[in-house]
């Protein structure tokens, strides 16, 4: 026998079944899409963000590696090495700058010639896509000075900093920069080879080189 309280509670949680099995309405489901689409909207932009500017610290990465790299072996070889690269390119190397400069400006004579690339591929050393050297600074000193001198060469835009033997080097900056604009500097202190790399806020670094 069904008292009227079983009755009751009986259709209560057949009236909650049948509501919970309707689902959801059209507009319910139109909302969830358009909530969707809205966080989609503002993510998107923040992981680009984060996305390229990953991009640039790895490109700085590259580069002190590089630096770090040609002095130890300007040191082991007991030969002037330099650290090549093109500014407005994102291409560099290092090489032993005597010997391998000459080699270099011929790679990219022809490259230019065939292929009228205004990129010079000169190396294996590639930054990141859509980074660049966009700026330089480099110390003239009385060494780089006599080293330049014994190669007659028209580099161009493709410059070297030099690495010597006892473990000094050209002071140097170098700019890096991505689409974004974002900016990061890679610095080399000549003294004792050290490097180092900062956030550049003044878009108005230097492109000259001193």
């Amino acid at each position: 026998m069904v008292t009227i309280n079983q009755f009751v509670f009986q259709r209560a949680n057949g009236s909650n079944s049948r509501v919970f099995k309707r689902g959801f309405t059209l507009l319910e489901l139109i909302m969830v899409v358009a909530i969707l689409i809205l966080i989609a909207a503002l993510s998107i932009p923040a992981l680009s963000r984060t996305f390229t500017s990953q991009k640039l610290d790895k490109a700085a990465d590259q580069v002190r590696s590089q630096m770090n790299r040609a002095r130890i072996k300007s040191m082991k070889t007991g030969e002037v090495h330099a650290l090549f690269y093109e500014l407005g390119g994102d291409t560099f190397r290092i090489a032993e700058f005597n010997s391998e400069l000459q080699n270099i400006l011929d790679q990219r004579s022809r490259r230019n010639e065939d292929q009228h690339q205004s990129n010079v591929d000169f190396g294996n050393d590639r930054l990141p896509r859509d980074v660049r050297f966009v700026g330089h600074a480099v110390e003239e000193d009385a060494r780089a000075s006599q080293t330049m001198s014994e190669v007659n060469a028209d580099t161009g835009q493709l410059l070297p900093i030099l690495f010597y033997p006892d473990g000094t080097a050209q002071d140097a900056t170098l700019y890096i920069q991505n689409v974004k604009g974002d900016m990061v500097s890679v610095n080399l202190r000549g003294l004792t080879g050290s490097t180092s790399v900062r956030r550049v806020e003044d878009q108005g670094a230097g492109s000259g080189r001193r």
